[in-house]
């Protein structure tokens, strides 16, 4: 499944995440991959929660200031 988090529906989807949120907008798909993440105003939440609650899903996490994401996450 490819998100972009330059779609406004996509970042409100996003950026309050709660479990049950997540899994209604993962499905069953087993790959995730969320491009320009940076938008998002705090992604480290959702991406924590994706990791750590849906150990069967693999998160792939891009952007074109990937870099300067690190900025943005309290967690590692």
């Amino acid at each position: 499944m490819f998100l972009n988090g330059d779609d406004a529906i996509v970042r409100s989807l996003l950026e309050s995440p709660n479990s049950f949120t997540i899994k209604k907008i993962l499905g069953d798909n087993k790959i995730i991959s969320i491009d320009e993440v940076q938008r998002l105003n705090e992604p480290g939440p959702t991406m924590k929660i994706i990791t750590d609650q849906f150990k069967d899903i693999q998160l792939i996490a891009s952007g074109s200031f990937a870099l300067e994401m690190g900025n943005q996450l309290n967690e590692a």
